[in-house]
C-alpha cells in the first residue's frame, strides 16, 4: 500500500490523522515549502498531497520539480479556505472539474 502524507492546515491535518493517514500541519508557506522540500529529497512517501492556498507562493523553479516527480506523487488538494472563498458549493465543484479535466464543465440541476 502507498504511503501517503498530507501537508495543510492544523485543522485539516487533525482530520487526516484521525483516518489514519500522516499528517504534516504548517502555519506559513515557508512550512509548507520546507515540507514539500524534504520529501523530494528523501522520497519516503509515494503520494504528498498539500493544500493548494501553498502552491501559489511556491518558486517556479519548486513547481517544476513537484510537476516532473515520479516519486513521490504530488498532488494540490482544495483547502477548506477555497471552499468557503469559492461561493457557491456548485462553482467551486465545477473549478475542480476544470482543473482535474483541463475543460469547463457546467453543472445542471
Amino acid at each position: 500500500m502507498a504511503r501517503v502524507a498530507i501537508i495543510t492546515d492544523p485543522d485539516t491535518a487533525l482530520g487526516f490523522r484521525l483516518a489514519g493517514v500522516d499528517a504534516y500541519s504548517v502555519l506559513s508557506h515557508q512550512e509548507a515549502e520546507d515540507y514539500i522540500k524534504k520529501f523530494l529529497r528523501n522520497r519516503e512517501y509515494e503520494i504528498v498531497a498539500y493544500s493548494d492556498e501553498y502552491s501559489g507562493n511556491l518558486p517556479e523553479s519548486l513547481h517544476r520539480k513537484i510537476e516532473e516527480s515520479i516519486l513521490p506523487i504530488f498532488i494540490s488538494i482544495p483547502s477548506v479556505k477555497s471552499w468557503r472563498e469559492a461561493g457557491k458549493e456548485e462553482e467551486y465543484i465545477e473549478r475542480v472539474l476544470q482543473r482535474a479535466l483541463g475543460f469547463y464543465v457546467k453543472i445542471r440541476r
